[in-house]
């Protein structure tokens, strides 16, 4: 991890709402940011699609997106083409706890229905990162930071 190169901005074409948005970190080559923004248009539609749901406020289907429950950890997925962008929920607001960020760190490309340890191990990282908040804080100005004030 490259801290002083990490830098956070929203995912572009997703809908944003006053509930919801979806971020992504960038600067490292550990990061998804480049899988995810040159995905071929087919699969990117799908993927935008799932974002924009969440970010709507629904929560399915899981087949397209999902929290681990008891953490922090999200996910979302187009099952067909193999692709699983992985990353975490986070309060970026300490004016306004009820806006949840999903903030996108580890892409995975796998067949298997079960979510292998170490991918989950790689967001862990980016979300203890010091360079983690700074960055959000950057585009949030308002930012909560404080792991406490995650969901």
């Amino acid at each position: 991890m490259s801290p002083s190169t990490i830098s956070f901005r929203l995912v572009p074409d997703v809908q944003h709402t006053s509930g919801r948005a979806v971020g992504v970190l960038e600067g490292d080559p550990d990061l998804c940011a480049d899988v995810l923004l040159n995905l071929p248009k087919k699969d990117w539609k799908y993927i935008q699609y799932s974002m924009d749901r969440w970010t709507s406020g629904l929560n399915g289907p899981s087949t397209r997106f999902h929290p681990f429950e008891g953490t922090d950890y999200f996910v979302f997925k187009h099952v067909a083409q193999q692709h699983r962008f992985y990353g975490f929920l986070y309060h970026p607001v300490a004016t306004n706890k009820r806006f949840l960020l999903c903030v996108l760190t580890t892409y995975a490309q796998k067949k298997e229905d079960a979510t292998d340890p170490a991918d989950l191990k790689r967001v862990q990282a980016w979300m203890d990162a010091p360079a983690t908040p700074k960055a959000i804080k950057f585009f949030y100005p308002d930012e909560g930071g404080d792991k406490d004030k995650k969901r």
